[in-house]
């Protein structure tokens, strides 16, 4: 690799020394198999390990500040410009660690040389087609942000962000585990709650001085509400930077916001936030918030064990560790409200069981006390389809219903009657009145999740709001993402990425004209976000498939169809069906009639009989 630099005196040597510095320490991880020379990664790995070198032995040199420019520029002008691409793209195929080794090595000098030299001067790749597209009106983008129901994955989402982004993180971070996380919990450990053993030093967890928790303890509510939030905020954060916009630009690009549960607190904080400082600003606000509502809702539902044989036999049974939340994915909402009826008509009044979450058509969260939610699960797998069990020459009346049970790993029942003890006490004893945000501070619309309004229109406090959508309130996600008919794109900022609320809006969505992008290191098309070169829409079936009337040149009008363009007949088929198109005489009255007709196959069961027609 040949990288061109100044020929004055203090340049070249400095790219002398660099060289021989670097070349003493670089350890490659991409490999040239033999008959893939043509491969780049190699070469990028090789081309961005040397920026990231320069940038970390920079030493405040005007030198060395003209090399790392000089790289930088030499990349950008080889791999990204020349290729209409941007490093997201560039690095979407590459090995997984070669890939977070090129990005952070990437994004490590050009930070640096951000630091360094004017804004203007720095090297970079042409901006995101989409927030470009977004700007002039000709995408309309909204912003999603998941909630619970990924605590087991969410704090190596935040480890990835931080390694690959640090530079633009780190100082965020920071603040928010000093200033917030480890004096509350602090604050809590004095006020008798046991619920930080570990406590909430999260920036020495990521950068590893302090050896990371268990599992078990960022699975917890009170751990896994703040850190949620900070993570898919720490995700924004890290998407404005790339895109290069300022936070009020970038909010500009957007036509709304929503949150899947706590997700929409973060859905707030963007909403109000126009830079940087106000950008953190908001996040510690948010952050505040979250920990709190963890805090408070553990507070209004404890931990209760359950008997070990409950445990196995959910646990066999593919339904999991029993929890207060229960996933139920296929089966009506009649039929499992039926259920929950029947279920609740044995159950005392403290331990009753309702639908919290409707998620999809199909999809839905019932809430209550573990115990009373086997309960429920026992009677449902009376009407469940054994699974891999083949129902085809079954009667459809005598049918099992195929659908799937899982609890959810959150062990609060979040929007339910449970928590209503909660609310008084975070705007009360916890907020002291403090209302974190007002409507007019939001400059975006932001989606109720129960009935899907506004709640820039909403009277009355904000911070109350999101206490009712959060602790007692059922969400409905069709309305809170029924975005108007003129979006075009959702980005998920996590967390979760294929399991994550990207997913499921997707599934509620499709058809609907809206691409779903679920940014981050294992999202679906994050890549696409930042693509300079393309933009993806996805097609509204409803305009893309209707029927449309059609002058012919001779005059007349007739239905224009996919299946008319294809046959030439009208829209209209008799499909085959044996006895009623058997018959050669039937058949082809149909066609002379000028209609498109099956032959049925059923009634020639040798070829004589077809030869016969």
């Amino acid at each position: 690799v040949s990288i061109p630099v100044s020929s004055e005196f203090q340049d070249w040597i400095a790219a002398e020394v660099l060289r021989e510095e670097f070349l003493h320490t670089f350890e490659p991880l991409a490999t040239v198999e033999e008959g893939t020379s043509t491969s780049i990664e190699p070469t990028v790995e090789l081309l961005t390990s040397f920026i990231a070198h320069t940038a970390q032995n920079i030493a405040a040199s005007d030198a060395r500040t003209a090399v790392l420019k000089a790289s930088l520029h030499h990349f950008t002008a080889t791999f990204l410009s020349s290729k209409n691409t941007e490093i997201h793209n560039l690095t979407a195929t590459f090995d997984g660690d070669v890939r977070k080794k090129v990005l952070t090595s990437y994004f490590l000098g050009l930070s640096t040389l951000e630091a360094s030299i004017p804004a203007a001067d720095v090297p970079r790749p042409a901006s995101s087609s989409l927030f470009a597209a977004a700007a002039k009106g000709d995408a309309s983008v909204f912003a999603i942000f998941g909630g619970q129901g990924t605590n087991e994955v969410y704090f190596d989402e935040l480890q990835g962000l931080y390694d690959i982004y640090k530079p633009y993180v780190s100082d965020l971070i920071t603040k928010v585990t000093k200033d917030i996380l480890i004096p509350l919990a602090e604050q809590a450990d004095s006020a008798g709650y046991s619920y930080y053993p570990h406590g909430l030093d999260v920036i020495s967890w990521l950068d590893g001085s302090v050896e990371r928790p268990p599992l078990d303890y960022f699975v917890s509510i009170p751990l896994s509400l703040p850190l949620i939030g900070l993570t898919q905020l720490v995700q924004y954060l890290v998407t404005v930077r790339i895109a290069n916009l300022t936070p009020g630009e970038f909010r500009s690009r957007l036509q709304g916001a929503t949150g899947h549960s706590q997700g929409l607190v973060s859905a707030v904080a963007i909403s109000a936030s126009d830079s940087f400082d106000s950008l953190n600003t908001n996040i510690v606000k948010a952050i505040k918030w979250l920990f709190y509502c963890g805090l408070r809702g553990q507070e209004a539902f404890p931990v209760l064990a359950v008997e070990p044989s409950i445990v196995s036999d959910a646990i066999d049974g593919g339904e999991g560790q029993p929890t207060p939340m229960l996933n139920v994915a296929g089966l009506p909402l009649s039929t499992l409200e039926a259920a929950i009826k029947k279920v609740n008509a044995h159950l005392p009044s403290n331990s009753q069981l309702g639908i919290s979450l409707y998620n999809g058509p199909k999809i839905f969260v019932v809430t209550g006390p573990s115990r009373a939610l086997y309960g429920l699960v026992t009677a449902l797998r009376k009407i469940k389809a054994p699974a891999g069990s083949d129902q085809s020459k079954v009667p459809f009346s005598q049918r099992k219903a195929v659908f799937s049970m899982r609890f959810l790993a959150v062990n609060v029942p979040y929007h339910s009657h449970y928590l209503e003890s909660a609310t008084k006490k975070l705007c009360e004893d916890d907020l002291k009145g403090d209302e974190l945000w007002t409507s007019k501070e939001l400059e975006i619309a932001v989606f109720n999740t129960e009935s899907g309004e506004d709640i820039r229109q909403q009277s009355g406090s904000i911070a109350k709001s999101l206490c009712d959508q959060i602790f007692t309130l059922p969400i409905h996600w069709a309305k809170a993402t029924g975005f108007p008919d003129t979006a075009t794109h959702a980005i998920d900022f996590g967390p979760g990425g294929l399991s994550g609320i990207g997913g499921l809006t997707a599934r509620n969505l499709e058809g609907r004209g809206v691409r779903v992008l679920i940014i981050g290191e294992k999202g679906r098309n994050g890549a696409e976000v930042y693509d300079v070169a393309n933009i993806k829409y996805e097609k509204w079936w409803e305009r893309a498939f209707q029927p449309a009337l059609v002058k012919t040149s001779d005059g007349k009008v007739h239905i224009d169809s996919p299946f008319s363009r294809l046959l030439g007949k009208p829209p209209i088929m008799v499909a085959g069906m044996t006895p009623t198109t058997v018959k050669a005489g039937f058949v082809s009255a149909v066609l002379s009639a000028g209609y498109h007709v099956e032959l049925a196959g059923g009634g020639h069961y040798n070829p004589k009989a077809l030869r016969a027609k």
